[in-house]
């Protein structure tokens, strides 16, 4: 089922949608060490050359998010935006199983049971993805979160990876970003 760009947005790809993948692919490489290097081997599996041709073009979409300080003032189009949502499901898919990992940790940190599990190496998975989330996105973005606020962010971009990471990732994203599509 192809992704649709609704009539009353066809003027243009609202700035929160190129915000919200750029956001996801933030936590793909916290989560990944090496989650540039798999989104760009996503696209290449999905052939997606055309819109991400190299490492530069690929840098040059993501800074199409307005939260970036290296943003350039460019809008997202809708072919790239559909690109992006290809690229980073591809990648969520492959990995689902440490998104699971990661979500249930949070929810037993929440729930208090890691000390009566015994868990306190998943929590540190847990924790090192936080912290590297943070550190990335304070490196890159204009707008300083706080600790709670990046936390928060860190974590609710892990429940919406794997939400996406099933089968209809696609589509299940390509609606989240139009819902909630912003100017």
């Amino acid at each position: 089922m192809p992704l649709e760009v609704p009539t009353e947005l066809a003027h243009g790809c609202p700035r929160s949608v190129g915000m919200q993948l750029d956001h996801l692919m933030l936590a793909i490489e916290a989560m990944n060490l090496e989650g540039v290097e798999a989104l760009l081997a996503a696209a290449q599996e999905l052939g997606l050359e055309k819109w991400v041709p190299h490492r530069v073009a690929f840098w040059q979409l993501r800074n199409t998010n307005p939260l970036r300080k290296q943003y350039q003032r460019q809008k997202l189009q809708w072919e790239e935006a559909k690109a992006l949502t290809g690229i980073v499901c591809r990648v969520a898919q492959q990995l689902n199983t440490a998104f699971r990992f990661l979500v249930m940790t949070h929810q037993q940190v929440l729930e208090g049971k890691i000390e009566t599990l015994g868990l306190q190496q998943n929590q540190a998975y847990l924790d090192f993805y936080t912290d590297r989330f943070r550190e990335l996105y304070q490196a890159r973005m204009k707008n300083k979160l706080s600790d709670r606020d990046s936390l928060d962010l860190a974590n609710y971009l892990l429940l919406q990876l794997l939400f996406i990471s099933g089968s209809g990732g696609e589509q299940r994203l390509w609606h989240s970003l139009i819902d909630g599509a912003v100017e």
